[in-house]
């Protein structure tokens, strides 16, 4: 059986290896190309609370719950766990670069929050990279309970917003970027 995170893994290595092998190669036979979900439009991250339910990160500031069907090991059942596009700059590297799950402490976010309702690139009214923490609500599908952690100083232009999130013996970390 293969752990959700050794898929993680193994997806990621896939789009490595896909990305530096020319269109033409051959897929190496460890490797197994499948296509999992489609139509998701600048997909960034993505977790699994348990073996049947698996969270996806949209750059826009939307995160997906979708199911597993055991009848035919479909991935299935689209459900909006969290939206957050009415406070997100989505614009160059903005937008909601991470999303990590952990059973003891719950779901993080790490994205652009527009502080001003216009997504301005200034100095002074720019927006602000913020980490958010939700609990996963088992029983509504949603993300619940929102508590920030982090907010850094306005960042004037949507680039190097870095965000990448990893547990690791308890303990969250995190690339901010430069």
């Amino acid at each position: 059986m293969i752990l959700p995170g050794s898929v993680f893994s193994l997806l990621f290595l896939f789009l490595l290896v896909s990305s530096i092998l020319s269109s033409h190669a051959a897929i190496p036979d460890y490797l197994r190309k499948e296509l999992v979900l489609e139509r998701l439009p600048f997909c960034t991250d993505f977790a699994w609370p348990d073996d049947t339910t698996m969270l996806v990160a949209l750059k826009m500031g939307i995160v997906y719950r979708f199911t597993l069907n055991n009848d035919n090991n479909q991935w299935t059942n689209r459900q909006i766990a969290l939206d957050l596009r009415n406070v997100t700059c989505a614009h160059g590297e903005h937008g909601l670069g991470a999303l990590t799950y952990s059973a003891e402490f719950g779901v993080y976010l790490y994205y652009t929050h527009d502080v001003t309702q216009r997504c301005l690139e200034s100095t002074t009214q720019g927006p602000v990279n913020r980490l958010m923490r939700y609990q996963y609500n088992r029983n509504t599908g949603r993300l619940v309970q929102p508590q920030q952690l982090l907010q850094t100083p306005i960042v004037a232009h949507a680039f190097h917003d870095g965000g990448q999130m990893q547990f690791l013996n308890g303990l969250l970390y995190m690339g901010l970027g430069d």
